[in-house]
């Protein structure tokens, strides 16, 4: 585990020196639709503006309080609800919203839980652009209150012990922390008339599993009668049996009884058979390394913290399969002697450094568990290891901060192999043929604006190279960045006149597009792209199959718009809707008119050696199409 992780600053002193906390400041009535990563409801105010909200709930309709304005948008906090959320709930502490070490006690915990869920999901998707991250629920903490093993309490005004306030960060007094081990509180409440002036910090540490305890700083030297030792230079705790010494400066999670969850996890997702080799990155004073040691034939734990790395040594004592170097992560990922079957990263908040990214991609371990703290740094990291051709298994939300905002992961990563490749498209339907048969790549999208791109294309362009410029633009998007393969598509529909048909905008669109269709026959194209990395070669092709469109009545097609169906490119219809059941008649691949022709992409995969759809695709040739309408059939018969 990490030795250290820096606090993040949320607002900038700018920005905290314009803020009264006096409630004097101007109040506005917010619609909340969302929420962020720092734990505030966000929303758009009576007169349209965008807004972050402090202790709000989306679906809420409240008066906010301004306190200020960050890169354009509001930022305030709650001062009369209008519309309660039915999540909410009255707070345990007195002192919430002055200290802000908590920002959700004011909501029900299985509604954190997804709320913090839903914030990885959106995090994976817009920085990633990973269109459908395989999020599994998130794991909840055996205690809700009192589960903090330790605290850094602030000391002011001759001996007060407590907190500063999220923003101002002025000092305000703390009776009880509900999130504190009660020997926490204990201990905070028989100092409070032994600290003075001198003292700006209050360290303690407690073990949930020993008797163990360390209080800094040391007061000893004080003529005042204490019933407990202070200055202790390290405390040990207990994880599934296993001693750790923990010296001040060293990290250790502080949800213990969640570490022990995260710690099996781990072992029951790598799944070592006692072969291999692993190394535990930012390994800290040790803990996957000691508890994972019985199980892999090799462990490296490479750490950079002098006292975590001293602690680490006592640790893991005796373990003779266990190799620890003292040095930064990415000086000992660069070396070229490493064999990886299994790799644990641990890293601080600012995540991977991309020196360790790139080892990783060139070592390729089997597996890879990387716990993450920060949504957005997770994100980044997996991009690129995404785009090293890494495919994720699972993303596994841990919460080890229950009534905070902050948000624990882990996620199995599995090596590259000869059949993967990468789909840039965010297309829901081709996401959901590529399941059906057996898809096993990463779908990201595309960073073309693609309306932009098309409107530079020639006017009289033929439409399967106007589709096919676009798919070719899709996969250069991201293509230069990949290690593996990337294919990527463009379906258009072109009507009987000759007229390309986008993708409808909205409602508006999607209706033009089936009156014009209705009782006709138009043509659907899908022009389908794929680079190959090592070459830097791009293949391209395209498909063409003719749909004769039902002559569908008016009525028909205004239940179809209003019951919410997708408006998508091949046609603003879905030829898999039964009850509008547009298409009477198709003469080609029927999957073309959902977007992916796969017999074409299995064409454009054997330029490069490639068949990632073995054995659905074992027949070559004039078979082709006669897979792809088994494919439809079988996909058909699933809905």
């Amino acid at each position: 585990m990490k030795s250290s992780r820096k606090k993040h600053r949320r607002f900038k002193p700018s920005f905290a020196a314009q803020v009264r906390m006096d409630t004097k400041n101007p109040v506005v009535n917010a619609k909340l639709t969302g929420f962020n990563n720092h734990g505030d409801a966000t929303g758009i105010t009576e007169d349209g503006e965008n807004i972050d909200v402090a202790f709000g709930i989306p679906e809420e309709d409240v008066q906010v309080e301004i306190l200020g304005r960050r890169e354009g948008t509001l930022y305030g906090r709650v001062v009369k609800i209008n519309s309660a959320s039915s999540s909410r709930k009255e707070p345990e502490c007195p002192h919430f919203g002055q200290c802000g070490g908590c920002q959700l006690q004011h909501i029900d915990y299985d509604k954190q839980l997804q709320l913090k869920r839903d914030i990885v999901i959106k995090s994976l998707r817009e920085i990633a652009q990973i269109i459908d991250p395989a999020v599994s629920q998130m794991i909840k903490s055996p205690l809700n209150w009192g589960y903090r093993n330790n605290a850094r309490f602030t000391v002011r005004n001759d001996g007060e012990i407590g907190f500063t306030n999220w923003i101002t960060h002025q000092f305000e007094s703390i009776k009880y922390c509900h999130i504190m081990d009660p020997r926490i509180n204990e201990i905070k409440n028989q100092l409070k008339d032994s600290l003075n002036s001198s003292d700006s910090q209050l360290s303690v540490r407690v073990g949930a599993n020993t008797d163990s305890y360390m209080i800094q700083p040391n007061l000893s030297d004080r003529d005042i009668p204490l019933n407990f030792e202070t200055g202790q230079p390290q405390h040990s705790e207990k994880l599934l049996g296993f001693n750790f010494q923990v010296s001040s400066p060293s990290f250790f999670q502080v949800n213990t009884r969640q570490a022990e969850k995260m710690v099996n996890l781990i072992r029951e997702k790598l799944n070592p058979n006692g072969l291999e080799t692993l190394v535990d990155a930012y390994a800290g004073v040790g803990v996957f390394a000691g508890l994972l040691s019985p199980y892999y034939a090799n462990i490296i734990a490479v750490e950079e913290s002098a006292a975590a790395v001293k602690d680490a040594k006592q640790n893991l004592l005796g373990l003779s399969n266990i190799d620890l170097i003292q040095e930064k992560t990415e000086l000992v990922m660069q070396n070229e002697n490493f064999i990886i079957d299994h790799l644990i990263l641990d890293p601080p908040r600012s995540g991977c450094d991309q020196s360790v990214l790139d080892s990783i991609i060139e070592n390729k371990p089997e597996k890879v568990a990387y716990v993450s703290c920060d949504p957005i740094t997770l994100s980044r990291d997996l991009s690129y290891l995404v785009l090293g051709g890494f495919s994720i298994k699972e993303v596994i939300p841990i919460d080890m901060f229950p009534q905070t905002s902050h948000i624990e992961s882990l996620t199995i990563l599995e090596r590259p192999t000869r059949q993967s490749y990468i789909l840039a498209s965010t297309s829901k339907r081709r996401i959901e043929l590529l399941q059906s048969a057996n898809f096993k790549g990463t779908i990201l999208g595309p960073t073309l604006k693609e309306e932009l791109f098309s409107n530079t294309l020639p006017s009289n362009i033929s439409p399967s190279n106007y589709a096919t410029e676009i798919a070719l633009a899709k996969v250069k998007s991201i293509g230069n960045k990949s290690k593996i393969p990337v294919l990527a598509a463009d379906t258009i529909v072109v009507s009987s006149n000759g007229e390309i048909l986008g993708k409808p905008k909205d409602a508006k669109d999607a209706r033009k597009m089936l009156y014009t269709l209705r009782g006709d026959v138009h043509e659907v194209i899908t022009a389908v792209a794929l680079i190959n990395p090592i070459s830097q070669e791009i293949y391209s092709n395209s498909t063409t199959t003719t749909v004769t469109f039902r002559d569908c009545s008016d009525k028909e097609i205004e239940d179809y718009i209003i019951a919410g169906n997708p408006y998508e490119k091949a046609g603003g219809y879905g030829i898999q809707d039964k009850e509008l059941n547009p298409v009477e008649m198709y003469h080609g691949c029927p999957l073309n008119i959902l977007g992916l022709p796969l017999c074409s992409v299995q064409q454009l995969f054997g330029n490069i050696g490639m068949n990632p759809f073995r054995p659905i695709y074992h027949q070559t040739g004039k078979f082709l199409h006669q897979n792809c309408t088994k494919i439809f059939s079988r996909w058909m018969d699933s809905l």
